[in-house]
């Protein structure tokens, strides 16, 4: 979503053709990306921000540009999850085809893959909406709808010739008992799958080989469909794949001195992705609202950290290095954490002392994160006219939403509507992602030193439809 909003395909193809020369710096040679998914509800937690917005136009010129930079960069992507995933705010998935009309289809989830089949794809991932269990009327276990789906829709409709994936372990039927494995597997090549996911332990995935075997045996499977498939991956891996490239003595200076190249474009991506959603009370540049003297609270919620670390290297808050990146431009900065719980009494001393607020939120749409929200209301009674700028570090729609929406749950959400009643007049970051470069972006944008450029690249709920992205930097 950060590359959509910055309303550029070329600066897509530039990150996607970097991106690809460092994966083959480590030994990949094939990338599950782009996602060409469409954010076609407010809150889609499934998809979030791996998709680029929610204007299907947008997403498939994107998604050209981004699978176009990693070829051009010697890696194979897979365009993903054909044909789209309905989602709800509370996660829970269903179809496409089942939740919209064809018409909506075709003009929504259907254009990327669409524009991308045009262009040429190597692989596509199919959603895991489409197998057997998700539906009412085929609980029984009848695949027709996913056959349906990956031969006369993608192959014969759209034209598709390359090869096709799923992951198993995903599809319902395993989800509900894993030892359905067998089942999953061949129901999925049976259905048109020329390449299977196995994500579990070697005995899952040996019991899914076997259940193969068995299949060809009984003819569930035909062998010419078995060998239609292998030509398709043959053809991939060919144009891909070298034996000389991958027996090739490992250059361990080859990868740090790709991303010291890359830091430029990766700098200047970050810098027109930022985007300022709202500033009423023009409180960017911060420093123009407080004194040297003043005291400003960073209040970021316990998240996971992006980057796993090493067994030996201490736990890091993800948030330390944007608290560094605040306090090179001002003095006086107390970062202090806060969970699930919300606010302590410590937060309120802390929030009374200080001059201004930076308040993040991460992915506070999802339920586990909820009570992002409810933090930020209280937050924002106690600050009364102080400074509040106001963080997604992830998806967006954290502090979208349309207040007047929130008259209908007053009862039971009266912090959530007390929050945006002030909230929705305040001042509004996106960074759609927490790592570093990004942050340190953004710490610079709040203090006036960078600008930025970026534009939502969702709508805003209640707001008229501005396509500002469709008449600008054409790919």
């Amino acid at each position: 979503m950060a590359l959509g909003a910055t309303r550029s395909p070329n600066q897509a193809f530039d990150i996607a053709k970097a991106t690809a020369k460092e994966l083959t710096a480590v030994g990949i040679n094939w990338n599950f990306g782009p996602v060409l998914d469409v954010i076609s509800e407010q809150g889609n937690t499934t998809v979030s921000v791996r998709a680029f917005g929610d204007d299907p136009q947008m997403v498939g010129r994107f998604g050209v540009a981004f699978a176009e930079g990693l070829r051009a960069g010697g890696v194979g992507h897979c365009a993903k999850h054909f044909p789209g995933i309905a989602s709800t705010r509370d996660g829970r998935r269903g179809s496409v085809f089942q939740a919209k009309s064809n018409d909506e289809i075709e003009t929504t989830e259907m254009v990327p893959f669409r524009r991308a089949v045009a262009a040429g794809l190597d692989s596509v991932m199919l959603s895991s909406s489409i197998w057997p269990g998700n539906h009412a009327e085929d609980e029984d276990g009848n695949a027709i709808r996913a056959q349906h789906i990956i031969r006369e829709i993608l192959r014969r409709q759209l034209g598709y010739d390359g090869v096709t994936m799923c992951d198993v372990t995903d599809m319902p039927m395993f989800v509900k008992d894993p030892h359905n494995i067998g089942e999953a597997v061949v129901t999925a090549i049976a259905s048109g799958c020329d390449m299977i996911q196995i994500y579990h332990n070697p005995s899952v995935q040996m019991q899914g080989i076997r259940a193969i075997y068995d299949a060809i045996e009984t003819n569930r499977i035909q062998r010419s469909d078995i060998y239609r498939s292998s030509s398709l991956i043959l053809r991939l891996k060919d144009h891909y794949f070298s034996w000389r490239t991958a027996l090739a003595a490992p250059d361990p200076q080859r990868l740090p001195s790709l991303m010291q190249q890359h830091r430029s474009i990766a700098r200047k991506a970050y810098e027109n992705a930022i985007t300022v959603v709202r500033d009423e009370r023009t409180l960017i540049p911060l420093s123009s609202k407080i004194t040297p003297k003043d005291e400003v609270l960073l209040l970021t919620p316990v998240v996971r950290p992006l980057h796993q670390r090493a067994a030996e290297e201490p736990t890091m808050d993800p948030f330390e290095c944007f608290g560094r990146a605040l306090s090179h431009r001002h003095p006086r900065i107390i970062h202090a954490p806060y969970t699930a719980h919300g606010i302590t009494q410590t937060h309120v001393s802390l929030i009374k002392r200080c001059s201004a607020i930076i308040f993040i939120t991460s992915n506070a749409t999802r339920p586990s994160a909820k009570s992002q929200v409810q933090t930020a209301g209280a937050v924002h009674r106690l600050c009364y006219s102080k400074p509040m700028i106001n963080l997604a570090v992830c998806d967006p729609y954290d502090l979208l939403d349309d207040r007047k929406c929130m008259w209908n749950f007053l009862p039971a959400l009266i912090d959530v509507f007390f929050f945006f009643l002030t909230a929705i007049d305040g001042t509004y970051i996106c960074t759609y992602e927490y790592s570093s470069t990004a942050l340190e972006t953004a710490a610079a944008v709040i203090f006036g030193e960078r600008h930025a450029a970026g534009v939502l690249p969702v709508q805003v709920p209640g707001a008229p439809a501005l396509r500002q992205q469709r008449h600008v930097h054409l790919f």
